[in-house]
C-alpha cells in the first residue's frame, strides 16, 4: 500500500503543479494588467512544458541482461537439491534461475507483472566469493536469508517501489539537462555577443549565466525534495524487511549460523576489496593477470593466510551510525536481534566449506570469470602468481626509471601502445589511457535506480562496508601471501596498483543498484588498460640504472625528515618555529618549559608526602594506618602500596622493622615485594639490553626472584586484596613468566577487582611486543577491558596506549598516518567520551584522568585536532610525569614542542 501511495503521489504532485500554474494563470487574467498577463501566461508555459513531459514519461527502462553463469540441476545438483530444501521449508517456491556471481553478495530477483500483483520467473544470485569464505551453515543461512524475501513477497511488491524511484530521478536529471542547456545557450550568446564588441573596440562585459535554467532548476528541487521523502519511506520498509529475513534465516538455518555469517560478511567483503585492489589488480595496467580461475578464485588462499585476522574482524563489527537513507539496517543491529533470540540449540559449525556444494568449484570459479571479465581483460595475458609478481614489479619499476630519464631530458621508452600528443579525459600526461573508479553516488536523492521488478530483497546479504575499509587485517602493515604456489617473490613486498582486476557490468545482478555496493562507487565497473608492450631491455651500465632509484630513496628519506620536522613532535622543528611556537603557547596561558615537572602526574599531595616523610624517619606505624585507611579502595591501596615500595628502595630500615613487628601483616608484604622489584629495575636501568652490563643483569634477576617469594607470602595473606597479585605484573616482565603464569595471576585478579585501572596498567606492559606479547596480543587485550568497563572507569586510555606502544616500537610506521587510521580515531573519540563521563565521578585530581588526558592530547595531536588537544593540555599542564612525553630521552622537550605545536596551531586556525 505504501508503494502504491508513493507511486500515485508523484503522479498527485504534477497535477497539483499544473494546477497552481492554471491558477496563477486564472488570477493574471482577471486582474492583472495585459502586459504583465501575457509575462506570467509565457513564464507559466514554460513552468508547465516539463512538468507535463515528466508525467508521460511512463516507460521505464528496459532490464539489462542478467549477469553471472546460470547453473542448471545437471550442472550444480547438490547447490539445487539445498535451495530446493530451504524454499520448502521456508514454505515458498524455489527459484527458476540460479546465477553464480564474482561478488561478495547474494540476492534474489523476480519479473513481476501488473505492479507486482502477479509473480515471475525467479532468480538467484550466489556471489563464489561469498561462497569462499562460509562454511555449509554460513550458506544456509545466506540462502534461507534471500527465500525468505521471496516468503514475505517482498520481491514482487517492491517492483512497484523500483519504478517510482526510476520516474522520479529521471524527472530530476531531464530538469537538470535542460537547465545546463539552457545556461549553455546563453553563455554561447553572451560570449558571441562580447567578442562582436571586442572586436569593435568596445568594452565587454562579463559573462553572467545566473539567471538562465532558474525555471528548470527549481522544478528540480520540488521533485528533489519528493524524491528524498520517496527514499527516506520506501528504504524505512526495506530495512524492515531485511529484519524479517533475518529473523527467517534464523528460524531455518539456525541463530548461531545466522549470526555467524552475518558477523563474517563485512569482514569478507573487505577481503575481497582488498584481494582485488593487491593480488589480483597487481599487473592490469600492465596487460596482466593471474591464471584462469585465480582472479576471483585466489581469495580462497588469502582467506586460508588470515584467517586470525579474519576472525577478528569478525567480532569487531563496523560501527555504523543509523540513516535513513540505508536499504540495510547497521550489521550490528543485526547481529544483537538476532543473537537475543533463544537459544535453539543448533551449532554455527557447518559440515564442510560452502564450495563443496558445487559440483567441480575450480572449474566453476574459472567459468564465472569467463562471464564476468570484460573483453579488454579476457585478451590479457594469464600468469602464476610468482611470474606474475615479477613480470608487474619489473614492468612498474621500468616505467618508474623511463619517467625519471625524461624528467632529467633523457629519451623515455614508449609509455604505451597507443601514442598520443595530446593528454585528455581518461588519459595521463602522455597521452596513456588510465584507470578511472566510477564517482559514487550521492548520501541522498538522486541516487541510482533499481531496474523495474527488482525487489528490496535483491539487495545483498551484507551491508555497506565500514569505515574503516583499508585492508583486512585491520593495522596490519602488509599484505600476506594470497596463493602457496606463491613462493620466489611473495606479493607482500609489492605496492597497491591502482585498479582491481578490469570487470563488466554484465557481472551485475538484475538488481544492480539494490546492492550494498551503490552505496559507493561500483568496483565492477572499473575501466580496463589495453595490453602493453613489454618494455624494451636497458643496456645501460647497471650503476647508471641504479642512479635514479638512489636518487628517488634520499628524496623520499628528506621528505619524510622534513614532514616529521615540520609537525614539531619529538624531532622539535627548527630553532625559529619552536620561538614561535613557545610564543603561541604563552599566549594562550601555557607555561612556560622551566616551570613543568616531570616527576609528577598531579600536584603532589599533602597525605602522601606526610605518609613518605614520616615512615622516612622510621615510623613505620604511620606507613601501616597510611595504606589501611584506603579501605576497601584497591586501586587506592595499591597506590599507596607503591609509593611506599618507592620509599624503601633508597632505605628499608623502617620497612624491616615493620615486617619483623607485624610478620603476618599483608600490607607489610605487599611493600616488601614491591620494593624488592623497583630495586630491580632501578639496578637494571632503563637502557636496552645490549647497553645493559653482566654484572647488572646478575643482581637484576637475583633480585627478582627473592621478590617473587616475597610475591607468594603476600598473596597467601591477601584475602580480597589484588594488590599483591598486581604488583607481581611487572616482576612477570622481568623474568619472563610464559602466558599461562600471566594469564594465571589475571585470573586471581579478575577474582578481587576485575577492572582494576592499575592491572591493567601493568598488564598491558606485559602483552606488548616489547616484552613479552604482541601488538595484537596488547591490543585486544586493552578493548577487552574497555568493553567491559562502564563510562568513566577510563579503561579506554589503554586501547590508544596499545597504539601508541605499537608506533613506538615500530619504526617502520609512520605517526601521521598511523594516529589517523579509522580505528585509532574511533579509540580516540572513545576515549574522550569516557573522559566527559569520568569527570562527573572522580576527583578532578586523579591521576587516572590526567594520565589519559595526557594520552589523549597526544592522539588529537597527531589527528590534527588542535582545539581539542589544546582543551586536553590546559588540564593538564604542569606536571608530565607520564606517557608519551616520559618514553623519549628528554621529556620536557617532547611534551613542549607538541603542545606549543598545537598552540600555534590553534591561534592560526583562530587568525590571531
Amino acid at each position: 500500500m505504501r508503494a502504491f501511495v508513493l507511486l500515485s503521489g508523484f503522479y498527485l504532485l504534477g497535477l497539483l503543479l499544473l494546477a497552481v500554474l492554471g491558477g496563477i494563470d486564472w488570477a493574471a487574467w482577471v486582474w492583472a494588467p495585459g502586459a504583465v498577463r501575457i509575462k506570467i501566461f509565457f513564464v507559466s508555459v514554460v513552468l508547465a512544458i516539463p512538468v507535463v513531459q515528466g508525467l508521460f514519461m511512463l516507460r521505464t527502462p528496459r532490464d539489462d541482461e542478467p549477469g553471472g553463469l546460470p547453473v542448471t540441476e545437471a550442472d550444480e545438483p547438490r547447490l539445487w537439491a539445498t535451495v530446493r530444501e530451504l524454499a520448502e521449508r521456508i514454505g515458498t517456491r524455489a527459484p527458476d534461475e540460479i546465477r553464480l556471481t564474482a561478488d561478495v553478495n547474494a540476492a534474489v530477483g523476480e519479473d513481476a507483472r501488473l505492479l507486482g500483483l502477479i509473480g515471475g520467473r525467479r532468480r538467484m544470485y550466489i556471489g563464489l566469493p561469498l561462497m569462499s569464505g562460509l562454511d555449509e551453515a554460513g550458506l544456509r543461512a545466506v540462502l534461507a536469508h534471500e527465500l525468505g524475501h521471496y516468503s514475505n513477497a517482498d520481491t514482487r511488491l517492491t517492483a512497484l517501489t523500483a519504478r517510482g524511484r526510476v520516474q522520479v530521478a529521471r524527472m530530476i536529471e531531464t530538469f537538470h539537462a535542460k537547465a545546463d542547456a539552457k545556461v549553455a545557450r546563453e553563455r554561447a550568446r553572451q560570449e558571441q555577443k562580447a567578442g562582436k564588441r571586442l572586436a569593435k573596440g568596445r568594452t565587454a562585459k562579463e559573462v553572467d549565466t545566473a539567471g538562465a535554467g532558474i525555471t528548470y532548476r527549481t522544478m528540480a528541487k520540488i521533485y528533489t525534495a519528493y524524491g528524498n521523502l520517496y527514499l527516506r519511506a520506501t528504504l524505512s520498509g526495506a530495512r524492515r524487511q531485511e529484519l524479517a529475513a533475518d529473523l527467517a534465516a534464523a528460524r531455518i538455518a539456525g541463530r548461531d549460523a545466522t549470526a555467524r555469517a552475518l558477523r563474517a560478511i563485512p569482514a569478507l567483503d573487505a577481503a575481497h576489496d582488498f584481494y582485488l585492489s593487491s593480488y589480483a589488480g597487481l599487473g592490469t595496467e600492465f596487460g596482466l593477470l593471474p591464471a584462469r580461475g585465480e582472479v576471483f578464485g585466489g581469495v580462497r588462499h588469502l582467506l586460508a593466510a588470515r584467517a586470525e585476522e579474519l576472525a577478528g574482524l569478525r567480532e569487531d563489527l563496523p560501527d555504523e551510525p543509523a540513516s535513513p537513507y540505508e536499504s540495510h539496517p547497521p550489521m550490528a543491529e543485526r547481529v544483537a536481534r538476532v543473537e537475543a533470540l533463544p537459544d535453539d540449540g543448533r551449532s554455527a559449525e557447518g559440515t564442510g566449506p560452502a564450495l563443496a556444494l558445487l559440483s567441480a568449484p575450480d572449474t566453476a570459479l574459472a567459468a564465472v570469470e569467463d562471464v564476468s571479465l570484460s573483453p579488454e581483460a579476457r585478451r590479457m595475458r594469464r600468469l602464476a602468481w610468482p611470474e606474475l609478481v615479477h613480470e608487474s614489479m619489473s614492468a612498474r619499476v621500468a616505467r618508474g626509471t623511463a619517467e625519471l630519464r625524461a624528467a632529467a631530458g633523457g629519451r623515455p621508452s614508449r609509455p604505451c601502445s597507443t601514442p598520443s600528443t595530446r593528454a585528455g579525459p581518461g588519459r595521463s600526461p602522455a597521452g596513456c589511457p588510465v584507470p578511472r573508479r566510477p564517482r559514487p553516488p550521492p548520501a541522498a536523492w538522486p541516487a541510482s535506480s533499481p531496474a523495474p521488478g527488482c525487489a528490496a530483497a535483491c539487495r545483498p546479504w551484507s551491508p555497506k562496508n565500514s569505515s574503516a575499509r583499508g585492508t583486512p587485517a585491520g593495522s596490519s602493515p602488509g599484505p600476506a601471501p594470497p596463493p602457496s604456489t606463491c613462493r620466489t617473490e611473495p606479493p607482500s613486498s609489492s605496492p597497491r596498483p591502482s585498479t582491481p582486476p578490469p570487470r563488466t557490468s554484465r557481472t551485475r545482478p538484475r538488481c544492480g543498484p539494490c546492492s550494498h555496493r551503490s552505496r559507493r562507487a561500483d568496483a565492477r565497473t572499473v575501466r580496463t588498460l589495453p595490453p602493453h608492450p613489454t618494455p624494451r631491455k636497458d643496456l645501460r651500465p647497471p650503476m647508471a640504472r641504479l642512479l635514479p632509484l638512489i636518487v628517488i630513496a634520499i628524496a623520499l628519506y628528506f621528505w619524510i625528515k622534513n614532514r616529521r620536522a615540520a609537525k614539531g613532535g619529538a624531532a622539535g622543528g627548527s630553532g625559529g618555529s619552536r620561538a614561535r611556537n613557545a610564543e603561541a603557547a604563552a599566549r594562550l596561558g601555557l607555561l612556560p618549559a622551566d616551570r613543568l615537572d616531570t616527576e609528577n602526574l598531579t600536584p603532589p599531595s599533602a597525605v602522601h608526602t606526610a605518609a613518605k616523610e614520616a615512615v622516612q624517619a622510621g615510623d613505620w606505624a604511620a606507613g601501616a594506618a597510611y595504606v589501611e585507611e584506603a579501605g576497601r579502595d584497591w586501586y587506592e591501596r595499591r597506590r599507596r602500596i607503591s609509593r611506599l615500595a618507592d620509599a624503601a628502595v633508597q632505605d628499608d630500615a623502617w620497612l624491616l622493622a615493620w615486617r619483623a613487628a607485624r610478620p603476618e601483616d599483608p600490607a607489610a608484604a605487599a611493600v616488601q615485594a614491591s620494593s624488592l622489584v623497583y630495586l630491580a629495575w632501578e639496578i637494571r636501568g632503563s637502557k636496552l639490553a645490549k647497553h645493559t652490563t653482566d654484572e647488572q643483569f646478575a643482581s637484576f634477576h637475583r633480585v627478582l626472584k627473592q621478590a617473587r617469594e616475597t610475591f607468594a607470602h603476600a598473596q597467601e595473606l591477601a584475602g580480597d586484596d589484588p594488590s599483591p597479585f598486581i604488583g607481581e605484573l611487572p616482576l612477570a616482565m622481568g623474568l619472563g613468566y610464559p602466558h599461562e603464569a600471566v594469564e594465571a595471576i589475571w585470573a586471581e585478579i579478575e577474582k578481587r577487582d576485575p577492572l582494576n585501572y592499575l592491572a591493567y596498567s601493568s598488564a598491558l606492559q606485559y602483552w606488548c611486543a616489547k616484552w613479552c606479547g604482541s601488538h595484537e596480543a596488547a591490543l585486544a587485550f586493552a578493548r577487552r577491558g574497555a568493553e567491559r568497563a562502564r563510562p568513566g572507569q577510563l579503561l579506554t586510555n589503554f586501547v590508544l596506549e596499545a597504539y601508541f606502544e605499537q608506533e613506538s616500537y615500530d619504526s617502520d610506521l609512520e605517526p601521521q598516518e598511523f594516529y589517523n587510521r579509522p580505528e585509532v580515531v574511533a579509540a580516540t573519540d572513545a576515549a574522550l567520551v569516557d573522559l566527559a563521563a569520568a569527570e562527573s565521578v572522580l576527583d578532578p585530581a586523579d591521576p587516572r584522568l590526567a594520565e589519559t588526558r595526557h594520552m589523549v592530547a597526544w592522539m588529537l595531536y597527531w589527528q590534527d585536532r588542535y582545539e581539542a588537544a589544546l582543551a586536553q593540555f590546559r588540564l593538564v599542564d604542569g606536571y608530565i610525569g607520564t606517557a608519551p612525553w616520559s618514553y623519549a630521552g628528554d621529556p620536557k622537550g617532547r611534551y613542549t614542542n607538541v603542545r606549543d605545536y598545537t598552540a600555534a596551531q590553534v591561534l592560526k586556525a583562530r587568525g590571531e
